[in-house]
């Protein structure tokens, strides 16, 4: 017995010294918890969300010495956090004395939760971990065995408000040295440097005090030896690694980090015929709405002070709630449905969400209606169980506006590569009746539209969603409102788009079919299937572009019409319509262009009937609309199936047309107002050529538009290495759709070089590279369209070829400049040389 007293003593001071010996271990080094398996963690003790499917999420997905998203930083300023019961009194206090010194000397609050949807959960996890930023939801904060001092814990606490590593700054290598032969192979990572385009240092200075400095001996090989560096002496009283305190770098990075010089917002406003409890605009406050008797509050019932100065969300407005029937609105906070209900015959049900979808590069950031992650919205999860084509439906209440015409408001965001389909359907004794289409992607942003309804005495809405090909079709809507469409045009008015660019190659782009009329315009890539009639191809891409035509075989007959209308748009004064039709057949019937105003009657714009030959031709029109409206597209057939009518590239801009300068260059007869740079900008010019370039085994042999005409390129002869031209369009008005710049090149030559693309702004002199391609890329030309958005003012595009040798002569022809977006293709598989291509082409459209 004595034996195994003496044994049992043993093993007993043996765990009680290695007990000690680990906790010491994690108190020296907090970052490397080493045998730590249980989470994935990089850097040591930066905790990883791997729950994010397809691939890590991460709001600030690139590493940074602090986040420079908004989304993941703590709203308010404030911090809620539960900590775990299994903390002893003093590891609690050891805790509080971290915060209380964030709170002393920054305007960062932590805040025990009550019902806040993200919050830290600080539990012990053996080991001391935290992720980056606000995540979302609870977050895990691991304080466990020899972590729990107040030093350590602040590391921690720096990292969940959204603070990286000082030693991965970009301009580290001037103030420290990595001994990378200390390091072992599996650690090099966590002393990865990154790039100025991934770090925001705040523009603080390197910080050898911070508490977010690793050691200097940090996963080290020889605990002796150190793995960092310092260049220069440490300040007196500086120690690499401390964990005491926050430095006084550390103090002005938060502060700048959370903008704690800013401490109100604005007057939040009182919206008419309502009002406003909530006086104090401080950050971190806020405010509540209401409206009187009768009316209707859209938007948020609350608005909160952001630590950007700004309130969540749009001042709310109140509406009548009866007028013709009753308003219906509903933005989904709070999980509520506003009685809308999920279909129990779809596949799966729409979710809500308050925040960024799960998967990554899809689904909105927000909701709508706060423009932050307090409301919520509803959205189609596309991940697994879903599959491409599952549909989810929502149903809504039973809505009665007879006598009155009923309109449909509404946002979405269908933002993913492999987006599907959002669909809404007016219900009228259980028939669908489809009012609303949009497909692929649309960006990240919501986009608003408007719906007239037709009249009935009792109807509902379906809002449909159809998944995409994978995960990246998660698509949302939020803020649904039903009423008389003449309360809500005054609402939407000022929110919905003034313009818009359709070529028809993505889908509909949210034009809908009618559906009293007798067949359907339809998309159809290259000709259409009836001899001598419509157009062989796309007037701008011939290979894979899309039209819409109709099609006049059996079973239609002569005056059945295809009616189309276009998304609402909104009005107020003078815009230019743009479109091209082809109109080849010898029974040809009639197009017709109307303008339908918000519940209005619609009011003829233009009609042409007949054969009007072969070609494209572009027709420009100015009309004034008084307020919302849409542009309703109608094609009667004719006399026979030789009546096969199509249209494209459909665009309206504001202004006159005549104002409205549209460049198409082919440089047959001159330079078209194009002009060589002067030097010293460049060192020699472009020149117009026909046939082929003075030098074999270079440049085109004919040009592009017709194989006889002209072409512009750079003659290398006589050059040196690196010498550039540059050419210069007219000045370009800008406009807030952004332009499209389309050309085709030819780039062959064993010296060939570069070609470039740039934006010279009219007013500043500043340049902006836009694209670029070298090499030698073949004896043929090849296509290329790039959109130039707005920025305000007038501007140039540039043209710069680089010599490379004598053979690499580069050439350009049929450079067109258009307001809107781009329908054409990188023709980057290339064409042999001497074959040519048909384009045909938009009578009329030049410079007016």
């Amino acid at each position: 017995m004595k034996i195994l007293a003496v044994i049992l003593l043993f093993l007993l001071s043996v765990l009680t010294a290695t007990s000690k010996s680990l906790t010491a271990y994690f108190e020296t080094y907090p970052e490397e918890n080493i045998g730590i398996d249980s989470v994935f963690l990089t850097e040591g003790d930066i905790l990883v969300d791997v729950r994010r499917k397809r691939s890590v999420r991460i709001h600030h997905n690139k590493r940074r010495n602090a986040v420079r998203d908004i989304y993941a930083t703590w709203l308010n300023r404030t911090v809620p956090y539960i900590i775990e019961e299994t903390y002893d009194h003093s590891q609690r206090m050891e805790m509080k004395l971290a915060m209380t010194e964030f709170e002393e000397k920054t305007c960062i609050r932590f805040v025990p939760r009550s019902d806040e949807t993200d919050y830290i959960r600080i539990r012990s996890e053996m080991g001391c971990f935290s992720p980056v930023g606000r995540r979302g939801g609870q977050q895990l904060v691991s304080i466990g065995p020899g972590c729990d001092r107040k030093g350590t814990i602040m590391h921690e606490l720096m990292h969940a408000v959204g603070f990286w590593h000082e030693h991965s700054r970009p301009d580290r290598d001037s103030y420290i040295t990595i001994v990378w032969d200390n390091i072992p192979e599996d650690h090099k990572s966590n002393f990865r440097k990154y790039t100025e385009d991934d770090i925001d240092t705040l523009g603080a200075p390197y910080d050898y005090g911070s508490i977010m400095h690793y050691k200097n001996n940090t996963f080290a090989n020889d605990r002796f030896k150190p793995t960092i560096k310092s260049k220069f002496p440490l300040p007196d009283g500086v120690e690499m690694g401390q964990r005491i305190e926050l430095s006084d770098t550390d103090i002005l990075k938060v502060n700048r980090l959370y903008r704690c010089n800013i401490t109100h917002c604005p007057d939040a406003g009182v919206p008419k015929i309502g009002y406003r409890k909530g006086d104090n605009f401080q950050v971190a406050s806020a405010v509540h709405y209401n409206c009187s008797a009768d009316y209707v509050l859209v938007g948020s019932r609350a608005r909160y002070c952001m630590d950007i100065g700004q309130w969540t969300g749009n001042l709310p407005v109140c509406l009548p709630s009866y007028k013709g029937g009753k308003l219906h609105y509903c933005n989904f906070d709070r999980n509520n449905s506003c009685g809308w209900k999920q279909d129990k015959l779809d596949d799966l049900d729409w979710t809500f969400n308050n925040r960024d979808t799960p998967s990554v590069q899809t689904g909105p950031k927000e909701d709508r209606t706060m423009g932050t992650q307090e409301g919520y919205y509803i959205f189609l999860e596309s991940s697994r169980p879903c599959e491409e084509g599952n549909a989810a439906r929502l149903i809504s209440p039973s809505f009665d506006f007879s006598g009155t015409k009923a309109c449909l408001v509404f946002y979405y965001s269908m933002y993913g590569s492999t987006m599907g389909q959002l669909n809404v359907y007016q219900r009228v004794s259980g028939k669908n009746m489809k009012k609303f289409s949009q497909s692929g992607d649309q960006g990240q942003d919501w986009h608003m539209t408007a719906v007239v309804l037709d009249e009935y005495s009792s109807f509902e809405i379906v809002i449909e969603a159809i998944a995409g090909t994978s995960y990246k079709s998660d698509m949302a809507v939020d803020d649904v409102i039903v009423g008389s469409c003449e309360i809500l045009s005054s609402l939407v008015n000022g929110d919905i788009q003034d313009t818009m660019s359709c070529g028809f190659n993505n889908g509909l782009c949210g034009w809908t079919q009618a559906k009293d009329d007798a067949f359907d315009w339809e998309l159809m890539s290259g000709s259409t299937s009836t001899f001598n009639t419509g157009p062989n191809c796309d007037p701008s891409d011939c290979i894979k572009g899309q039209y819409l035509y109709t099609e006049a075989s059996a079973p239609r007959v002569q005056g059945d019409t295809a009616i189309i209308k276009s998304p609402m748009l909104r009005g107020g004064s003078e815009r230019c319509l743009a479109f091209s039709y082809h109109m080849f057949g010898d029974s040809m019937g009639t197009i017709k262009v109307y303008l339908s105003e918000f519940g209005s009657n619609k009011e003829l714009l233009w009609t042409r009937s007949g054969d009007h030959g072969t070609d494209w031709i572009r027709e420009q029109l100015d009309f004034v609309p008084k307020s919302l409206y849409q542009l309703v597209f109608e094609g009667s057939r004719g006399s026979s199936y030789r009546s096969d009518m199509a249209i494209d590239n459909v665009d309206v801009t504001v202004g006159n047309c005549a104002d409205i300068l549209t460049f198409d260059c082919n440089f047959d007869q001159d330079f078209c107002g194009w002009k060589n740079v002067k030097s010293p900008t460049d060192k020699f010019d472009w020149s117009r050529n026909k046939g082929a370039t003075g030098t074999t085994g270079t440049g085109p042999s004919k040009d592009h538009t017709t194989g006889n005409g002209f072409y512009i390129y750079i003659e290398t002869s006589l050059r040196f290495q690196g010498d550039f031209a540059r050419i210069m369009s007219p000045t370009i008005t800008d406009r807030n759709v952004g332009h499209c710049v389309e050309f085709w090149y030819h780039m062959y030559g064993t010296h060939i070089k570069s070609l470039s693309v740039l934006r010279g702004s009219e007013e500043k002199g500043e340049e902006k590279s836009l694209w670029s391609v070298s090499n030698n890329q073949g004896d043929w030309w090849r296509k290329h369209s790039l959109f130039v958005g707005s920025i305000g003012q007038d501007f140039h595009i540039i043209f710069e070829a680089v010599a490379g040798g004598y053979r690499s002569d580069v050439a350009i022809d049929d450079v067109k400049i258009r307001a809107g977006t781009c329908f054409s293709y990188d023709d980057s598989s290339g064409r042999p040389q001497g074959r040519i291509y048909r384009q045909f082409p938009h009578k009329g459209y030049t410079r007016r």
